[in-house]
């Protein structure tokens, strides 16, 4: 599978947007917390409602009552604890339905990866300090006593969200530092030479909005390290004339192997098969008095090159670049501002920031793992889920 840098004849993809995160956490204990003594009847529950399916029958309803009860899904989509997506991979095998999977376990498979996720409670994270993010840093550096020339803010020092910390400490070392502010983005990951990732802010953002594009930027922390599909920056997408350049090759080269097979001609039984082809359906656009809709003979020469013979990389390469770019569906390429909002990771983490303030049944009743619907789903994607780009950490478009 070739990376973005293969497709895309660029050695690094920006990394701006792409995080660092976790290991797997372990859900049983937050669960433990939320739903007391019913926990260790859920597990019982859980095997026993299995052997009811297709029916929903009554040990599945009292599973679901009783872990519904406990179940507080709020905020942060990090990996799912392994028991728990084993138990979900089993109902899912059974054919039990995606939503009832979510409502029974609080699990979801991303739509982009594939990976089973789970909710973390982010309701009573904010920032801690002042109006805007300025006087948060500001006030909090004076308040603990440091002297940012020598010793760096963190998110720790500034967030209070102990529920995320709890699963993910690490996040809590992350360096805070401010964001120009005529820079066009209200936050972002920046990626330093010796690998890490410091969280940039607007100064003047309001403290709940800088609080929101904080759970954004760390959601990319968690993305990264679980090994979920991941963020970007418009940056990565701006080889829109190259995937156009593949659509018309490809296009050209199927043409004119179209053209020799309603010919019988053969690459393995005739020498001159492609140059007489393609001879033939050039002379066809004439007789159409199609002449200008033929492409520019350097696309042409392009396509005659054995490179494009089916089942070649440079072949597989180009349908890849123009499919990545929308063009196995469109006539023009996606901008890169589009091509950015279809990243899974973006979108992710864009529903992070919309999901933050709902109550615990809003979060349950909002199944993620779908299209936004205004009317009755206004908690789901923002972009059609067929459309979500899959960028893993290493760079690889899926």
């Amino acid at each position: 599978m070739p990376t973005l840098a293969d497709l895309l004849d660029a050695k690094n993809p920006s990394k701006s947007g792409q995080a660092m995160g976790t290991r797997f956490v372990d859900m049983i204990g937050e669960m433990a917390h939320n739903a007391g003594q019913k926990l260790k009847a859920s597990r019982q529950l859980i095997q026993e409602s299995a052997k009811e399916f297709p029916k929903y029958g009554p040990k599945t309803q009292e599973m679901a009552n009783s872990l519904a009860e406990g179940y507080s899904p709020v905020g942060m989509f990090v990996p799912a604890e392994l028991k728990l997506a084993y138990k979900a991979s089993q109902l899912e095998k059974k054919g039990v339905d995606p939503k009832e999977i979510w409502n029974q376990l609080g699990l979801f498979r991303g739509p982009a990866d594939k990976q089973w996720r789970q909710e973390i409670s982010d309701k009573s994270a904010f920032l801690k300090g002042g109006p805007d993010f300025e006087s948060v840093v500001m006030n909090r550096m004076k308040a603990l006593g440091k002297d940012v020339t020598q010793e760096p803010m963190r998110v720790g020092d500034i967030m209070y969200h102990p529920e995320l910390f709890a699963k993910h400490p690490e996040l809590k070392d992350v360096e805070v530092q401010f964001l120009p502010k005529n820079h066009p983005a209200y936050g972002r990951m920046a990626l330093e030479e010796n690998g890490e990732n410091i969280l940039q802010i607007k100064p003047n953002l309001s403290s709940k909005d800088a609080n929101s594009v904080a759970l954004h930027e760390l959601q990319h922390e968690i993305q990264d390290k679980s090994g979920f599909a991941v963020g970007g920056s418009s940056a990565d997408f701006t080889h829109q004339d190259q995937a156009l350049k593949s659509k018309n090759i490809l296009q050209w080269r199927k043409e004119v192997e179209e053209q020799a097979n309603r010919m019988g001609l053969s690459p393995l039984k005739n020498a001159d098969w492609y140059s007489n082809a393609e001879q033939a359906l050039i002379d066809k656009y004439h007789e159409w008095k199609a002449p200008d809709w033929l492409p520019h003979e350097d696309i042409r020469t392009l396509a005659s090159s054995p490179a494009y013979s089916k089942g070649t990389d440079a072949r597989t390469h180009a349908e890849q670049l123009s499919k990545l770019y929308g063009l196995d569906t469109k006539t023009t390429p996606d901008t890169a501002k589009q091509m950015y909002t279809r990243l899974g990771g973006e979108a992710e983490a864009r529903q992070v920031q919309s999901r933050q303030s709902l109550t615990d049944q809003e979060r349950q009743q909002y199944y993620p793992a779908e299209d936004r619907d205004l009317l009755k789903n206004p908690y789901g994607y923002d972009v059609p889920i067929s459309n979500l780009l899959y960028l893993d950490n290493k760079g690889y478009a899926r």
